[in-house]
């Protein structure tokens, strides 16, 4: 401990250096530019600093501080955690590696060796760390124990130069900057666009009207009177609207606007997320922990499990905020998207702003594995949107990229989120994997009817322009079986659809092929699947469960047969 006190008081020692130098980094020319006295006075073991210092405008600042240390040599604050700062920058270029290769380039543009910049904070974070080294509690004062204190402080300076660097990068698109210390902006290299769990799938298919019949032959529930999932959460979902509307009060009343555009009375969208999560909570509420039964504790669950329902809400509208941003859409939901409203970079802003909201409750659970989780899906989210803008021409014309690429954009979201409401209610490894695999499912059944709606759909029922993905040079599932049926369809795919009668061509291949059928096919299979994951859960007689998962098993079925 005496060894570490010592180096507190370096490490504090080169926190007041780092003082001076913030308050007055440039060299003194002459005596003129100090009013007064620069003096070091050793008293009574205390050194007495008086900087009186002059700015541009002839504002006389006097600050005076006595320190507790004898003056010792002019120390460096950044050769003090030199070490650290090495194995810190190492860490965040290993922490960076990513599946999309060019998305791994550009997020770790500004680490790379020579571009580090300062590292100003990850070096008061470190110093701070070992400047407070004393009076630690006894249970950390052993080797093993201050180590691992030791790594979690410094995974707070990575986290901190993280965020530091990301608000840059957003900062030079917002600014259409070019330079960032001293060499080309991430932006100016790669473009606006850049910024921002592999699975094997079988495709022997299952029809549409045979998905349905199966359904109903393998749930453990007879189907009753017809059941409306919304309704049976109706009441919850409008408390979710209340509480999201008032989350995203801001100190800027334009940023607040932005941030609750789309969250608005009669823009909400179709709020499927939350109610699924929502059924999951009372699906899933069978065979709970004892410590958790009681009526205080079960509504204090069912608190948390709806503010996952709200995360998912609030990070699903950021990325559609920031899409829209990134494919230049002019509507979403029938009305103007908020970027057409109020500009690309206050739409920017306000999914920045969703973003933060939602990690902020989410850090309010206090719970690892659910952060974990909702975090990587987010890393989904952009490494989703990056491979659509990225992909080679032979990824283009590949499912199984495709389906990859789909399940990072949506069914992430909804297959983590499903799996957090299951960890905080204490469920199984199995049964949080049952629910994992139902929102996984219904997911990727909701994008591939997607895919057929944006070929088969109008505007009125869209909320957007049909034909929008393959206008944008998105290719989907039904080109995609289109292409097996018709394999010169692929040099019309690869050349790109910039030019129209490219598309034209495509859509007269696609009038010929089966491609709309089979992705329905598709879709149907990935329903049945979700359908499966419910009948699989532990059985229960309790009314109220049984009905939430008869409205799941609904859900499967609205899913496929939508038509907006």
């Amino acid at each position: 401990m005496q060894f570490l006190r010592g180096l507190s008081r370096i490490s504090r020692s080169g926190l007041r250096l780092f003082l001076s130098r913030q308050l007055y980094p440039f060299p003194v020319a002459n005596s003129s530019q100090l009013l007064g006295d620069s003096t070091q006075k050793v008293f009574n073991h205390k050194e007495t600093y008086s900087w009186s210092l002059v700015d541009s405008h002839g504002f006389k600042q006097q600050i005076h501080h006595q320190s507790s240390f004898l003056i010792e040599e002019p120390l460096d604050p950044f050769s003090l955690v030199a070490d650290e700062l090495s194995l810190l920058a190492n860490r965040l270029r290993a922490t960076l590696v990513s599946e999309v290769p060019k998305l791994a380039s550009a997020a770790e543009y500004f680490f790379k060796m020579g571009v580090g910049g300062e590292r100003f904070r990850p070096t008061v974070l470190l110093l701070m760390a070992t400047a407070l080294n004393v009076h630690i509690p006894e249970q950390i004062v052993g080797d093993t124990l201050a180590a691992e204190l030791r790594t979690r402080q410094q995974c707070i300076a990575e986290i901190t130069e993280m965020i530091h660097v990301a608000s840059l990068l957003h900062d030079d698109v917002l600014d259409d900057a070019e330079t960032r210390r001293s060499i080309s902006s991430l932006n100016f290299v790669m473009g606006n666009k850049v910024f921002n769990r592999r699975e094997t799938y079988s495709w022997s298919l299952v029809d549409s009207h045979g998905f349905k019949q199966q359904i109903h032959h393998q749930s453990s529930f007879l189907i009753e009177e017809p059941l409306d999932p919304f309704s049976l959460v109706a009441d919850e979902l409008s408390l979710l609207a209340n509480r999201l509307r008032a989350m995203l009060v801001s100190e800027v009343p334009k940023l607040a606007s932005a941030a609750e555009y789309f969250f608005k009375m009669g823009v909400e969208g179709k709020r499927l997320r939350p109610t699924v999560l929502l059924l999951m909570a009372t699906a899933l509420n069978v065979h709970i922990p004892e410590q958790i039964v009681g009526d205080t504790l079960a509504a204090e669950l069912r608190t948390r499990q709806q503010c996952i329902a709200e995360i998912a809400e609030m990070i699903h509208v950021a990325s559609l905020l920031h899409d829209d941003v990134l494919d230049d859409e002019e509507t979403r939901r029938s009305i103007n998207s908020l970027n057409f409203v109020m500009g690309n970079k206050v739409a920017v802003l306000a999914g920045d702003v969703l973003l933060s909201r939602a990690f902020v409750a989410l850090a309010s659970l206090k719970n690892t594995e659910v952060v974990s989780l909702l975090a990587i899906v987010v890393e989904h989210l952009v490494t989703g949107e990056t491979m659509q803008m990225t992909c080679t021409s032979e990824q283009r014309c590949s499912m199984e990229y495709h389906m990859q690429k789909k399940y990072y954009k949506t069914a992430s979201l909804i297959s983590n989120s499903c799996k957090a409401i299951a960890l905080l209610a204490g469920q199984t490894t199995e049964v949080a994997t049952l629910a994992f695999e139902y929102g996984k499912n219904l997911g990727l059944a909701f994008q591939l009817i997607d895919d057929v709606l944006d070929f088969t759909g109008t505007f009125a029922s869209l909320g957007k322009g049909s034909l929008s993905d393959i206008r944008h040079g998105i290719v989907t599932a039904p080109i995609l079986f289109a292409i097996e049926e018709f394999p010169q369809l692929r040099a019309v795919v690869q050349q790109g659809f910039d030019n129209p009668e490219n598309v034209d061509i495509a859509l007269e291949y696609l009038g010929k092929s089966r491609g709309i059928h089979r992705t329905r096919e598709l879709a149907a299979k990935h329903a049945s699947l979700a359908a499966a994951a419910i009948d699989s859960l532990p059985e229960t007689d309790d009314e109220e469960v049984r009905k939430s998962r008869r409205a799941l098993l609904d859900l499967t079925h609205r899913v496929i047969t939508r038509n907006k």
